[in-house]
């Protein structure tokens, strides 16, 4: 007689292990009527819950919208759970069928784990197998992984190794940055991205650094600019938050603050107004009036230019703001109403003209 899968779940939710041996040895149990359960004792982490199911042999290999057991357990970074799930015949190359999930391997690399990472890899997990254009040395290296990512370097394809190791400084700079980041500095961001006005100035008024950078390496500011919060940023501005404060790509609030919206040209003058260098140039040489440029944002690119942004500034590849617009001069944006290329070279090209 097959098991009722509820009265299962229920039992295996409550942690009764006891409960749970009576039913599965009285019982039949497949994937259909315990996949839950199965899940849910290795999310909840009940060893030996999962112990009893495998071993009262269940199909451990069975996929959900949300993953297959034995990447959960990876992702739980769950050693014990992870080898008894193997010992019950878990494929480490179990075919994927919904882009929505990851392979095991890729899973423990993402998250660092290195006993996990050998002991699929020893059990044959495919280190060049490509899942939605994944794979376990990239996602090492995204995650700042350096252990497992030289474990997994010499067993990869050289084709999948082209290019790895410059994501392996950016993912370790990611990493250090989130460990390092105040929390309070976190809680301040996401206040004003959630555009709560109120919970900005608590957070602040309790001691929150209004210049430091969260775990996305933004400061207050920058998040004000890039999600159009105009009155926060105004606080911000007003209880002084430094405007040429810059991302780790030198980006400047004042070039995630460009746009056509009444809002962003409003916070594009508060900010030239509170000192922001409308000519500061980031890490690949573009300026607020090139961003303009490139989003075809003629109020924009003339408020820049009335505030003596130089037209003429070009960036690492040469390009000025008007080569920028010229890019997308054969593009139709009908959509967009507030897109317009052929006005901003029009602009660019008069401001020029005067200047020459």
């Amino acid at each position: 007689m097959l098991i009722d899968s509820f009265l299962l779940l229920e039992t295996v939710q409550s942690n009764d292990v006891q409960r749970v041996k009576e039913l599965i040895s009285g019982y039949e149990i497949s994937p259909d009527n315990a996949y839950q359960s199965l899940i849910e004792a290795i999310d909840k982490e009940y060893l030996e819950i999962v112990s009893l199911l495998v071993n009262a042999g269940l199909d451990v290999n069975f996929e959900l919208l949300d993953g297959i057991p034995l990447e959960r357990a990876v992702t739980k970074g769950n050693l014990p759970i992870v080898k008894i799930l193997i010992e019950g015949g878990a494929d480490a190359n179990y075919p994927l069928r919904s882009n929505d999930n990851y392979t095991p391997l890729f899973a423990a690399a993402c998250n660092g784990n290195i006993d996990i990472v050998k002991l699929l890899v020893e059990v044959g997990a495919n280190v060049n197998y490509l899942w939605n254009s994944n794979y376990a040395l990239q996602g090492a290296a995204e995650s700042g992984h350096e252990e497992v990512y030289k474990y997994l370097y010499p067993l990869t394809n050289p084709e999948l190794r082209k290019g790895i190791e410059e994501r392996l400084l950016v993912g370790m700079r990611i990493k250090l940055r989130e460990k390092s980041a105040n929390p309070q500095t976190n809680f301040l961001t996401n206040a004003v991205d959630e555009n709560n006005l109120c919970q900005v100035k608590e957070i602040i008024v309790n001691g929150a650094d209004i210049n430091d950078y969260d775990a996305d390496g933004l400061t207050a500011l920058i998040t004000a600019s890039s999600k159009s919060r105009l009155v926060i940023l105004n606080e911000l501005l007003a209880l002084g938050a430094n405007p040429n404060a810059r991302d780790e790509d030198g980006r400047t609030a004042l070039m995630y603050a460009v746009g056509e919206s009444d809002d962003r040209i409003h916070i594009c003058l508060n900010l030239i107004q509170a000192g922001a260098d409308v000519n500061a140039q980031d890490n690949y040489g573009k300026t607020a009036l090139m961003e303009a440029a490139n989003l075809g944002s003629p109020n924009s690119v003339k408020l820049l230019i009335e505030t003596n942004a130089d037209i003429n500034i070009k960036d690492s590849e040469g390009k000025t703001a008007l080569d920028y617009a010229l890019l997308h001069f054969q593009d139709n944006y009908f959509w967009a109403t507030n897109v317009n290329y052929p006005i901003v070279i029009e602009i660019l090209k008069q401001y020029n003209h005067m200047d020459s």
